[in-house]
């Protein structure tokens, strides 16, 4: 069969050429199965891309161009080192004969099937780490409508222990909020401020609608992060306006 004469030797191969040979014959059908391989998983990443409303997963900043000459490299790089490897394959097989005195006709079978299945797997890495964060991460936007008791609390910014008067949010049970000291976010344009807070569906997304006390009719909207209590509340930073910094606000207790 055809399967059996790609994976298999009818006979020990003795000489430093037969082996190479019998290696580079074959590095056409490595390049193809790989190079398929990497057409699913950037297909995979697409759909899980598509299809994670939650948005745990967050594209890359700036316009295409900036982003798509970086993949066609890592493409590249990637299959260049991939045939790298698959060489080390004959040069493993030659020094176990000629040094280690290894007859190579198992060994040399074994080595090019293990280098294959390796090497499929590697290449559907990035799409198995895009789907276990969709899965398992902690900042996807929330989907499910939260209990307003879940809300209620004292959240710190992220990293602000040292901070002399740390960037904060207070949500109150009787549905009132306060915030100190946040600064340069592209939802809320002001410092502090105190008002009136409620959940509001926003397409897929639940967040948290604040109305200010001052001045009138002034408003903003945050995000709510995470699959279950206690949540965190997203801003983003006016640093660059094409590559948003997130910052996260961490519950810490009730109030």
């Amino acid at each position: 069969m055809l399967i059996s004469k790609i994976f298999k030797r009818d006979k020990p191969l003795e000489r430093v050429g037969q082996i190479i040979g019998w290696w580079e014959w074959r590095r056409i059908l490595f390049n193809i199965v790989v190079g398929l391989i990497g057409i699913l998983n950037c297909v995979l990443m697409v759909v899980i891309l598509l299809n994670d409303t939650a948005a745990t997963l967050r594209p890359a900043p700036g316009p295409l161009f900036f982003t798509l000459p970086v993949y066609v490299m890592i493409i590249f790089v990637y299959g260049v080192m991939a045939n790298i490897c698959y060489t080390s394959g004959w040069i493993v097989e030659i020094i176990a004969l000629k040094v280690w005195k290894v007859k190579t006709q198992r060994f040399g079978e074994i080595l090019f099937i293990a280098g294959l299945v390796f090497s499929i797997i590697l290449t559907l890495t990035p799409a198995g780490l895009f789907l276990g964060i969709v899965i398992f991460a902690d900042n996807g936007y929330v989907l499910e409508r939260p209990d307003e008791k879940d809300i209620v609390g004292v959240y710190f910014m992220e990293g602000s222990e040292t901070y002399s008067e740390p960037p904060s949010f207070v949500f109150r049970s009787d549905g009132t909020f306060a915030m100190n000291n946040i600064r340069d976010s592209m939802q809320i344009h002001r410092d502090f401020g105190s008002g009136r807070w409620e959940l509001v569906k926003d397409g897929n997304w639940w967040k948290i609608e604040l109305y200010f006390e001052e001045p009138v009719g002034d408003k903003a909207r945050v995000h709510l992060c995470g699959r279950k209590s206690p949540y965190k509340i997203e801003l983003s930073t006016w640093e660059d306006p094409d590559a948003p910094n997130y910052v996260y606000f961490i519950w810490k207790y009730k109030k």
